[in-house]
């Protein structure tokens, strides 16, 4: 998974579990477990208080949350002073060590906050001499500088109603806005600092160059949602742009431009926010800007090429990553692409140039080979239920299946020894690396070396003989050089001391040159270390970026990992001349990496107040809204709504009681789960089942109900299966009003239930549905579960849904749905017909009580599509037709995807002893992804025409829905 993956999945991991929290009850169809990589309430966490941050952290991660602290104050004083903002209330901090990657990320809603995973990067975008801490957390901390920042209407909306979405104006802003003012704030081109600054970037940008610039609306409505390749490209703009506005307008503008929307109370207004500020259209602004970066790059484009360019051949340029070469000595070279239409697989390019795919691969980190032992990878997988860590497994050479050697190991790099008789690792955890040996069933022999908190172990190479190995070493002092570590003697002898960032190092056949590549000239390069003299020649010019590389045995051929505007391409270039030469270690005393954990007002160990966790210092309600609600002209309402959440989203709670002002009834809802498994739901409601009408004599009859629904959640998780168990109870008691006579009825029903759900399905890049696998869900519910209830007896089903993958995302869909409800007179109904399944009231919040069974083309209430069982089978070719993320301006609509389905249904209901008649349609849908507010909001939407075959019963239907059948 490319680090840009990475960062756009990973930041939106609290953003998407507060949403979800706020919809106050649990879900029955999850997706996948929103637990997985997120604190876990059986370690025993801590809180570190300091004047502006809450820090929780385990109690093993003390050093580094008092890392963590000096850090963040530093970083608070001069972003706070920078961006002429600060928060109102304390920034929650987050230490998590659940995942094996490198990330951050942040969020102003419930309350500002901010997570960290520990492990520092070694590649990327990302890769740094800053230290990892400084890096991420400035980064993560303007975006809530920036996103906290209100002031005229919406800030006096937030005095009123609390941190409500609608007052924040600046989460109306494009991502490339908000990415590119972090990426501008964490970048220090003096220090060398920051991607803004950072070889990586300028290659991006060059690329863009060279195949032609984004659009304003291009750019506005990818987001971190677009399929086009980069998927960092509202960070690497979004970056350029805060630059250009600094270089052409003054750094006073930078702000100005950001304040403009504090008092936005119609959001979106791109150009009045151009117009305003710089007194031209944003359509001007950006012309302006484009005009910037060919000024800026062009020139550097040109001198690249004067220089000359090795000539070079792409041998794997498919999709968009191609990645990880392994040139082996007999000319077959193994290599990772990921297309984004099908599976990620390893592929194998023979020595001949034809290509055969070596096996799939989810959680791909990296790979090694040895011609004896075959494949050793090392690839992520869910640890512990929730964990994210990564293992090594081994394809021999002949087999089908991997073996896996580790479980739960966290060694994200690895390689063969050259004899094949062992195994050198990076093992993570805690913040910290360390290189082990291991034998070849995956068992540590001994702890060859441990770095402390701020250094890292990046990839390394074993020499020829086996005696050493070379790695890439951050160390916080001197950031990235190559050392050589005697793996006999057990020390580090270093081999580069200089100021660039050095990484991937490989021997040479001979072991008397290392090759690797640094960013020296601002351009990440191949470079060759002659061991001698300590001489570093430059092998490549690329106009890009190269990022990865194997060598051949002399030296003068490599197969080379090229950044490109399509993606991630394996060219084999032939090095016909040199370069620039440089030392590897100049003589003159280079200066230590200029971050704050280098100078003297950094002192970690200061900060001791330190507290055990507690829910209570976070989990206050932040807000409160208000609905008018009606659903006739005698059953109006207001419901306000409270809730809140802790810090480590162990507890959520919502209190929304609710006035009905005709009936003079107080009802509303309770809600309280604890760390997404067990919920509990309470509401009382009043609903009219038939409004007064004079006019024929009807008097109103209506509804008071009273409902309690409790449901636990047990999700057993691995990259390759979801596996879902719910055990939910649900009662309700209803009494209903006959206002001509001013009786009352009452009754009550219970149940209990149990769900079982199993899921294989894929998704990629492109992909439009699930697609490659299964989706089964079984339930058994039984009611009257509790004493005499309404419903009797058991209702049994199952729904299996069976993706089949064609070529370019295309898919065979089946559904086959079987249920059954078998207790005489007291059997719950079950119903078929209609455009979506719907659940009763009884169950329906945690997903118990399907009532009613899709079945297009064919309206419901109709006795004869009603019965004690029902089947339902469906089978529809999903194609999708464009990938599109653009749209207009004013007003900010746009398209996404659009993807286009033919179906055919068919379905039953009968009860004991009946014939089963079936009746089918057959019709179609058309699904695009609806863009509104640029990238802020993408709603799905099915506009569809069914077509019911039988002559009686069967309608022509057109329908709307806002999440697909299946």
């Amino acid at each position: 998974m490319s680090v840009f993956l990475l960062v756009r999945n990973l930041k939106h991991w609290f953003v998407l579990l507060c949403l979800w929290l706020a919809m106050g009850s649990a879900h029955a169809h999850l997706p996948i477990d929103s637990n997985i990589g997120a604190p876990k309430p059986t370690d025993d966490w801590k809180t570190l208080e300091t004047q502006h941050f809450r820090i929780n952290f385990q109690k093993k991660h003390l050093a580094f949350a008092q890392r963590m602290a000096a850090i963040a104050e530093n970083v608070y004083d001069k972003t706070t002073a920078w961006m002429e903002w600060e928060p109102s209330d304390i920034t929650e901090i987050i230490i998590n060590d659940a995942f094996d990657g490198s990330n951050g990320g942040a969020s102003p809603l419930p309350y500002n906050r901010f997570f960290i995973f520990m492990n520092a990067p070694v590649e990327g975008e990302l890769i740094d001499n800053s230290p990892w801490l400084e890096l991420v957390f400035t980064h993560e901390f303007i975006h809530i500088l920036h996103l906290d920042q209100a002031s005229g209407v919406p800030a006096k909306l937030r005095n009123i109603f609390g941190r409500i979405f609608f007052t924040f104006p600046q989460i109306f802003s494009p991502k490339w806005i908000s990415e590119g003012i972090a990426v501008y704030g964490e970048t220090d081109h003096e220090a060398g600092f920051g991607r803004g600054q950072a070889a990586i970037y300028s290659g991006m940008m060059r690329a863009e160059l060279m195949k032609g610039l984004r659009t304003l609306t291009e750019i506005s409505y990818y987001g971190y949602q677009g399929t086009d390749w980069p998927f960092g490209q509202v960070y690497l703009y979004g970056y350029y742009f805060i630059e250009f506005v600094e270089k052409e307008y003054g750094k006073d503008k930078v702000n100005e431009y950001i304040k403009n929307w504090n008092d936005n109370i119609i959001p979106w207004r791109l150009d009045s926010r151009s117009s305003q500020v710089f007194g031209i259209s944003a359509q001007a602004l950006w012309a302006q800007y484009q005009k910037y970066l060919l000024d800026k790059f062009k020139p550097t484009i040109a001198s690249i090429e004067q220089r000359g360019v090795q000539p070079s051949t792409t041998i794997a340029g498919n999709g968009i990553a191609n990645t990880n070469p392994v040139w082996m000595p007999n000319g077959d070279m193994y290599y990772y692409h990921r297309s984004g239409y099908d599976h990620p697989r390893i592929m194998l390019r023979k020595a001949d140039g034809t290509q055969e795919n070596v096996t799939d691969v989810d959680g791909f980190s990296m790979f090694d080979v040895h011609a004896e032992k075959g494949l050793l990878l090392s690839r992520a997988e869910v640890c512990d239920n929730t964990n994210i860590y990564t293992d090594l497994y081994q394809l021999e050479p002949g087999a089908e299946e991997w073996r896996r050697l580790t479980t739960c190991g966290r060694y994200p790099r690895a390689f063969w020894s050259p004899d094949g008789k062992f195994i050198v690792a990076v093992k993570v955890g805690n913040g910290q690396t360390s290189l082990v040996l291991l034998d070849l069933m995956g068992v540590e022999l001994t702890l060859l070396d441990m770095r402390g908190l701020g250094e890292t172990i990046g990839h390394f190479h074993w020499s020829p003989d086996g005696r050493s190995v070379v790695a890439a070493i951050k160390r916080e002092k001197t950031g990235w050089n190559l050392e050589e570590y005697d793996l006999y003697e057990r020390t580090w002898t270093s081999i580069t001391h200089n100021s660039y960032i050095e990484y991937h190092p490989i021997y040479s056949a001979d072991s008397k040159s290392i090759y690797f590549i640094s960013d020296q000239g601002g351009a990440l390069n191949i470079r060759q270390l002659d061991r001698a003299n300590g001489v570093i020649t430059t092998l490549t010019n690329t106009t890009t970026a190269l990022l990865d590389f194997s060598p051949n045995e002399s030296g003068d051929v490599f197969r080379a990992v090229e950044y490109t505007a399509d993606g991630l391409k394996i060219k084999e270039i032939t090095i016909d001349k040199t370069f620039t030469e440089y030392s590897a270690k100049p003589s003159d005393a280079l200066p230590k990496v200029a971050s704050f954990s280098n100078t003297d007002g950094y002192n970690p160990e200061r900060f001791t107040d330190v507290k055990d966790y507690s829910p209570l210092s976070s989990i206050r309600p932040r807000s409160w809204w208000a609905w008018l609600l009606a659903d006739g002209s005698d059953n109006s309402s207001i419901q306000f709504i409270v809730d809140g959440n802790d810090a480590l989203n162990f507890h959520f709670w919502q209190v929304a009681p609710q006035w009905f002002f005709d009936k003079q009834e107080l009802g509303g809802d309770l809600t309280y789960s604890f760390y997404n498994r067990l919920t509990f739901l309470a509401s009382r409601k009043v609903d009219v089942e038939r409004e007064e009408d004079k006019n024929i004599n009807e008097y109103e009859v209506w509804d008071l109900e009273d409902r309690f629904q409790a449901i636990y959640t047990q999700p057993l998780n691995s990259l390759e299966k979801r596996v879902r168990m719910h055990v939910g109870i649900a009662q309700e008691r209803v009494v209903r009003t006959f206002e001509e006579t001013g009786v009352t009825a009452d009754a009550e029903n219970n149940l209990a239930g149990l769900l079982f759900n199993w899921n294989n399905t894929k998704r990629f890049l492109h992909s439009i549905s699930p697609e490659s696998g299964r989706d089964v869900t079984l339930a058994f519910e039984k009611y009257s579960a509790f004493g005499d209830g309404f419903y009797d007896g058991v209702v049994k089903s199952i729904d299996w849904r069976e993706y089949v993958s064609l070529p370019k995302n295309n898919v065979l869909a089946f559904r086959f749905v079987y249920a059954e409800s078998d207790s005489g007179d007291k059997n719950k109904p079950l119903e078929i017909g209609g455009n979506f399944d719907t659940f009763g009231t009884l169950g329906a919040n945690i997903g118990f009580g399907r009532e009613e069974f899709m079945l297009r083309g064919y309206s419901k209430d109709n006795s004869k599509l009603e019965g004690q069982y029902v089947n339902v089978n469906s089978i529809e070719w999903r194609t999708p037709l464009l990938d599109y993320y653009d749209g207009l301006m004013i007003p900010p609509l746009g398209l996404g995807k659009l993807s286009l389905t033919l179906f055919a249904d068919t379905g039953a209901a009968w009860d004991k002893k009946e014939s089963r008649d079936y009746y089918s349609s057959i019709g179609f849908e058309i699904s695009p992804d609806v863009l509104i507010g640029y990238d802020t909001f993408n709603l799905n939407v099915n506009i569809g025409l069914a077509q019911g075959l039988d002559s009686e019963l069967g309608r022509t239907e057109a329908f709307l829905r806002l999440i697909s059948s299946f």
